[in-house]
């Protein structure tokens, strides 16, 4: 899925960090549209690949996840909202016309990207133990 958006200054992260419990239930119905626009601002949303964590972007800026989904969001649609927290999200200026493209393995915006990796599930693969040797801490429990 790709989309353009035009030059702004917009929030990038996780929208249950700046939309407002008062606007909440009608915001995740706009995510489900095709069309995704909250009143008159264009925005987009994406779920992530892997639900809720940290993702990290290809500047290492690090986006929080609580909804499992990432957004761009024009600013003045976040101000809007009166709830605007920093964390896990970005704010970021694009002087010119951008893109956004999906692939679900990634997030495009610009001349960056935001990588669909659980961590978690990446780190398990690396660890030098087995899964016995979790089950072996437990044993006394048996």
């Amino acid at each position: 899925m790709s989309k353009k958006f035009k030059a702004g200054t917009y929030y990038i992260g996780d929208p249950c960090y700046v939309v407002s419990n008062d606007y909440w239930m009608d915001f995740i119905d706009a995510m489900e549209r095709k069309e995704q626009i909250f009143e008159t601002y264009e925005f987009f949303s994406c779920g992530t690949k892997y639900g809720d964590g940290t993702y990290t972007d290809s500047n290492g800026n690090e986006y929080m996840v609580d909804s499992g989904t990432i957004g761009v969001i024009p600013i003045d649609l976040v101000n809007r909202f009166d709830k605007y927290n920093s964390i896990g999200g970005q704010i970021k200026t694009f002087n010119d016309d951008f893109n956004i493209y999906n692939s679900g393995d990634k997030l495009e915006i610009d001349d960056f990207y935001i990588l669909f990796k659980d961590e978690y599930y990446e780190d398990d693969l690396d660890e030098d133990y087995s899964s016995s040797d979790y089950y072996d801490m437990y044993d006394d429990d048996i």
